[in-house]
């Protein structure tokens, strides 16, 4: 409830997130968080698209690529 009131949202949602959490390792999210990082400084460089980058960041995440 603490953390549902610091974030303003309805407990019930904190906790379908907290479970959703469990589902995920913490490499896991840095590399995704690395892959969206170099995704934008890739679009900032002038290197692609910001639609196509975050295209191939999200089949990545996923594992399609």
């Amino acid at each position: 409830r603490e953390v549902a009131g610091q974030l303003g949202i309805h407990p019930f949602v904190a906790e379908k997130y907290s479970r959703s959490c469990r589902a995920f390792r913490t490499s896991s999210l840095l590399q995704a968080l690395e892959l969206l990082l170099n995704a934008d400084i890739a679009n900032k460089s002038g290197e692609g698209e910001l639609g196509n980058l975050l295209e191939t960041v999200i089949l990545r995440i996923c594992g399609a690529l």
